[in-house]
């Protein structure tokens, strides 16, 4: 069994960490969520540009399996 002492400092050690990552969880989520809403936008808000035309692809009697055709893709921020 631990000693008194030993066991206050292990509950003062435990303490002190969870303070500290509640402190550090709380700067994350309230103080610097402009930053992260900014960082997030830029990883996830982009355009791609088309890639190039594949072509025909035709099975071995001739017949055509898939054309390359253009489509449209609709996409909505929801919070824009």
């Amino acid at each position: 069994m631990l000693s008194k002492q030993r066991l206050i400092g292990l509950l003062t050690a435990l303490t002190l960490a969870m303070v500290a990552i509640m402190l550090r969880t709380m700067q994350v989520q309230v103080l610097a969520q402009d930053s992260y809403a900014a960082q997030l936008n830029l990883q996830q808000a982009r355009g791609q540009g088309l890639l190039g035309a594949r072509g025909t692809i035709f099975d071995r009697s001739g017949n055509v399996l898939a054309v390359s055709h253009y489509a449209y893709i609709c996409a909505c921020g929801p919070k824009r």
